[in-house]
């Protein structure tokens, strides 16, 4: 919402099609169910995020909901934070570092 997108519809669509529509996925689809299924597939993606965009739209406009409002930009980091991220690096470099020891 902040990089310039106008309403949180939109860039639901943007997030949620985008991943859904990539040259890979349509490859795979076409190859193991067919062009049919390919085509109720792209069918289903554009009806869907069409109407769960303006659904959205439309659940903020009622509320009354600004969806930029919503972002923290310089939120502090608490105690619990911080000690949750030095345990999770600490296991991740210690599990990782392991298999290198053994060697």
């Amino acid at each position: 919402m902040l990089s310039g997108v106008s309403s949180a519809g939109a860039e639901f669509v943007f997030l949620s099609a985008g991943p859904a529509t990539n040259t890979v996925t349509i490859g795979v689809v076409k190859k193991m169910l067919g062009i049919k299924s390919l085509y109720i597939y792209l069918g289903s993606i554009i009806v869907g995020s069409i109407l769960f965009g303006l659904g959205l739209d439309y659940i903020f406009s009622i509320q009354d909901i600004n969806p930029s409002s919503l972002v923290h930009m310089e939120e502090e980091v608490g105690l619990v934070a911080m000690v949750s991220a030095v345990i999770l690096w600490g296991s991740l470099l210690w599990f990782v570092g392991k298999g290198y020891l053994k060697r």
